[in-house]
């Protein structure tokens, strides 16, 4: 079963309140929608990409202290 393109749009543009009922009412929408959050494949995409961020973060706070060191190092 695929998800309403229109709820996952309302969803992400925070207008959930005039959707709620109709994806209540959707008996099948929610067995799907509890199934998918309880899947153990989820835990793995959040925790890669919770791996994914840092290693981001990680290499902006490397390359601004690098930006930094150059920048004093050309002062010199």
């Amino acid at each position: 079963m695929e998800l309403d393109s229109r709820m996952v749009a309302a969803v992400k543009e925070n207008k959930t309140s005039a959707n709620t009922r109709r994806v209540m009412d959707d008996q099948q929408g929610v067995d799907f929608l509890l199934k998918t959050l309880a899947g153990p494949g989820l835990g793995e995409r959040i925790a890669e990409a919770a791996r994914l961020a840092v290693e981001e973060h990680q290499r902006q706070t490397a390359q601004q202290m690098r930006s930094a060191v150059e920048a004093e190092n050309s002062t010199k």
